[in-house]
C-alpha cells in the first residue's frame, strides 16, 4: 500500500531525503512529505527511514480500516483532530496482531514474543506526526472559533496522554535488570564461539560451515568490539576504507557516508550523525587480519568494493539481514553454550546477543579504561571521568552533548558506583 524511499533532489549539497510513497499512484503522500521537508530534514537519514517506516504502518492500518489513504480522510475532515486521536488504540493492536486489522480483536495480556519496545517506539512517531499536523492545520482552522478551539485542545491532551501511556509500556516493557554489553569474561567466551577453524585446529564451537565465512564473521565480530562499529558503519566499510598514515606504518578506518548511488540494498546503510564521520587508528593485528581476508577469502570476481559481501556468487554486499541472520546464529549458540549469562536471576547476565551487544560492550571497556588512564594523570576522579566521557564521545562518533554514553557503558558505571559504595561503607560506615 505504502512504501518508504530515498530519492535524489535536485539540490546538489543536500540530496537525499526519505519520503513516504503511495504505491497505487508512485507519488509522496503530501502531509508526511510536509512533515519530513519541515521536521526531519536535519536528521540523518537513518532516523528519517524509522520515523517514516512508522508513518508507513499508520497508514497502511488507515487503509486497512478505513479503505481510504489517510492524508484524504484529514482533508475531507477539514482538519479535524478527532478523526484520528480516537484510532490510536486501535492502531496500537493492529501492530501487536502483526500489522492485521480486526475489530474483534483484543489481547488480554502481554504476548512474550512481542517486541513492545518497538511498538512504543512507533506509536510515539506517529503521535509526533499527529501533533504536527494538529499545531500546522487544525489550530488555523480553529481560528476565532471557540468550539473548535476547545476541540483541538483536547485533541493535542489526549494525543500527549496516548505518548505517555505507551511510553510507559516501552519502560514497563524494557528489562532493566540486565545489561547490554557482555563482561570481559563473557567476550573470551564469545570469542570461543566466533573464532575460525585453522587446517591444524577445528573450532567444534563455530557454528559456520566454510572457512571463508568463519573468518568474516570473526572479523566482523572482531572490527564491532574493538572499534565500537555501528551495524550500519560497519556495513559502508569499502577497500578504500582502509588507508596509511603519512608518518607511521599504522593503518586507519575512515567512517563515511559512500555515496553509492548503485548501492541497492534495501535499507540502505548510511552515516547516523556528522560526528559518525571519524577517523580510527587499526591495531596492526587488525590491519593483518583484514589483509588476510581480503587478500584469501574476499573474492576477487566481485562487482563492488565494499568489505564484507556474501561467500556466493554474486558476492553481494552484506546487508542487515545478514549482520541481523548471523548474530541470531551466534545468539543461539552462545546461549546454547553459556545459559548462565542469560540467566535473569544473575545480577550481570545479558538479554541477548546482537551487534549493537558488541557496541556496547566497546563502550564498557573504553571507558572503563579511559578512566584508569586518565585518573592516573589527574588529581580529580571527576576530571578524569569527564575526560574519559568525552574521549569516548569522539571515538563513538557522538555529539558533545550525548547522553548516550552514560546508557551504553552503562556496566561500568554500575560496578564503579558499586565499588565506591562498598568503599564508603568499608571505610566510613557506622559500626552497629
Amino acid at each position: 500500500m505504502f512504501l518508504v524511499r530515498l530519492v535524489k533532489l535536485s539540490n546538489p549539497s543536500d540530496n537525499r531525503r526519505y519520503v513516504l510513497i503511495n504505491e497505487e499512484t508512485q507519488s509522496p503522500c503530501l502531509y508526511p512529505l510536509l512533515y519530513t521537508m519541515s521536521k526531519l530534514r536535519l536528521k540523518s537519514l537513518s532516523t528519517q527511514q524509522s520515523n517514516l517506516n512508522s508513518l508507513k504502518f499508520w497508514y497502511d492500518f488507515w487503509m486497512e480500516k478505513f479503505n481510504e489513504n489517510f492524508c484524504l480522510s484529514f482533508y475531507k475532515s477539514n482538519y479535524d483532530a478527532k478523526i484520528f486521536f480516537e484510532e490510536i488504540d486501535s492502531f496500537f493492536i493492529y501492530l501487536e496482531n502483526s500489522r492485521k486489522h480486526d475489530d474483534n480483536l483484543i489481547r488480554v495480556k502481554n504476548h512474550i514474543k512481542i517486541n513492545y519496545n518497538t511498538i512504543s517506539k512507533k506509536i510515539q512517531d506517529t503521535t509526533k506526526y499527529l501533533i504536527f499536523l494538529i499545531d500546522n492545520f487544525s489550530w488555523k482552522v480553529a481560528d476565532n472559533n471557540i468550539v473548535k478551539h476547545n476541540s483541538v485542545k483536547r485533541a493535542l491532551l489526549i494525543l500527549n496522554n496516548k505518548s505517555a501511556q505507551y511510553n510507559k509500556i516501552n519502560s514497563r516493557n524494557s528489562n532493566t535488570n540486565q545489561f547490554k554489553s557482555l563482561t570481559e569474561y563473557m567476550q573470551d567466551s564469545f570469542y570461543e564461539i566466533i573464532l575460525p577453524s585453522t587446517p591444524t585446529r577445528s573450532n567444534p564451537k563455530n557454528v559456520f560451515k566454510d572457512n571463508a565465512t568463519q573468518f568474516r564473521n570473526f572479523l566482523i565480530a572482531r572490527l564491532l568490539i574493538n572499534y565500537g562499529l555501528r551495524a550500519s558503519e560497519l556495513l559502508l566499510l569499502s577497500l578504500k576504507s582502509i588507508k596509511p598514515n603519512v608518518n607511521s606504518s599504522s593503518k586507519s578506518l575512515v567512517i563515511c557516508d559512500t555515496q553509492d548511488t548503485k548501492d541497492y540494498r534495501s535499507p540502505k546503510p548510511n552515516i547516523k550523525n556528522e560526528q559518525s564521520n571519524r577517523t580510527l587508528q587499526l591495531s596492526q593485528d587488525d590491519d593483518k587480519l583484514i589483509s588476510y581476508y581480503v587478500n584469501n577469502y574476499r573474492s576477487k570476481n566481485a562487482k563492488s568494493d565494499l568489505l564484507f559481501l556474501s561467500s556466493q556468487y554474486p558476492f553481494s554486499p552484506l546487508s542487515y539481514s545478514s549482520i541481523n541472520k548471523m548474530f541470531n546464529v551466534l545468539d543461539k549458540q552462545f546461549k546454547k553454550l553459556y545459559p548462565d549469562y542469560y540467566d535473569s536471576k544473575y545480577t550481570d547476565s545479558i538479554d541477548k546477543l546482537s551487534a549493537h551487544t558488541c557496541r556496547h560492550t566497546w563502550a564498557t571497556l573504553t571507558l572503563k579504561y579511559a578512566y584508569i588512564t586518565a585518573v592516573n594523570n589527574l588529581s580529580s576522579q571527576e576530571a578524569a571521568m569527564s575526560q574519559a566521557v568525552e574521549s569516548l564521545k569522539k571515538a563513538g562518533g557522538w555529539s558533545s552533548n550525548s547522553l548516550m554514553v552514560s546508557r551504553y557503558a552503562d556496566r561500568y558505571l554500575s560496578a564503579r558506583a558499586n565499588t565506591i559504595n562498598i568503599s564508603r561503607i568499608i571505610n566510613h560506615g557506622n559500626v552497629v
